[in-house]
């Protein structure tokens, strides 16, 4: 049985591995490799990705006015060949992943999160948490002075998990704090590095 992570004041073992410069993150029960990009994912984990992020995510988009549901397009976005994946398995099943970017927003250098998936089964273990503690110091460690991503208004779970659990802000580059209307999303930061 799969058990309740405790909170993440919990140390995880790291290891880095020679092979495709790899880092395996092991969390109590689920163990987490980081790939360096998409094309370094086999078929079956591409599919299995997708299916993950189209279960949880697709009555999302169909909600939205701005940015409806393109399966086409969300699968080119997401294997990008410099999207990066960070992938959580209990044993050998994909459990949850993020995917990101190093990007440039607003002129700042950011970690820019596309996807934190967690399947339905594994929700409100602490993966979530924990791979966006992972985010943080990843972007840290690169220097990246901010972790963004975008959230949909109308997934309060989410919002609530970034905002109140992860400790995120509405980023001044977010529509809402632009002054722009009919948005039905949010881009939300952390900063990760002290000035």
């Amino acid at each position: 049985m799969f058990t309740k992570f405790p909170e993440l004041g919990t140390k995880f073992k790291s290891q880095k591995t020679e092979q495709n410069s790899e880092i395996t993150c092991s969390y109590y029960h689920a163990n987490c490799t980081k790939v360096n990009n998409a094309p370094k994912l086999s078929n079956d984990q591409q599919k299995i990705i997708f299916n993950i992020i189209e279960e949880n995510m697709k009555a999302h988009y169909q909600k939205s006015k701005r940015l409806p549901w393109d399966a086409q397009k969300k699968k080119e976005e997401i294997f990008e060949t410099k999207m990066r994946f960070i992938v959580c398995f209990d044993n050998d099943k994909i459990v949850g992943f993020t995917a990101f970017m190093f990007d440039i927003e607003d002129k700042r250098p950011v970690l820019y999160l596309y996807e934190l998936q967690v399947i339905k089964e594994y929700q409100y273990y602490g993966i979530g948490h924990f791979l966006m503690s992972l985010m943080e110091q990843t972007a840290k460690n690169v220097g990246m002075s901010h972790v963004m991503l975008t959230v949909f208004t109308h997934n309060e779970i989410a919002m609530n998990f970034y905002l109140k659990k992860c400790s995120y802000i509405i980023d001044s580059f977010s529509p809402s704090k632009t002054g722009k209307s009919g948005f039905d999303y949010e881009i939300l930061s952390k900063k990760t590095l002290v000035n």
